[in-house]
């Protein structure tokens, strides 16, 4: 399989031989696989970004819900307080 291939090159025409093409197949191979890499490394890359986007958020989450539950604590406690004083009050009163 070491038979030349005639290709015209313009008005030229160049012999190039099978073992030309592998080298070129091989050549375009690397590159493909070079370009590929360096997609997966940015991939990885985002997914390492996200995954600590995605942790700050459920920080941020749970800090909102702790200061909605204490929010929720002292409304009940201020309920509570007004409740006690009015109940005085109508004591007193009586």
């Amino acid at each position: 399989m070491t038979e030349p291939i005639t290709t015209p090159s313009g008005s030229e025409h160049r012999v190039v031989t099978v073992a030309d093409l592998r080298h070129e197949l091989q050549r375009e191979r690397l590159i493909t696989d070079a370009q590929l890499q360096t997609i997966s490394n940015q991939v990885v890359a985002l997914d390492l970004r996200f995954s600590g986007f995605r942790e700050v958020i459920e920080r941020r989450f749970d800090a909102l819900d702790e200061r909605l539950r204490f929010n929720k604590t002292l409304v009940v406690a201020s309920i509570s307080a007004v409740a006690s004083a009015a109940s005085v009050v109508v004591s007193l009163l009586r």
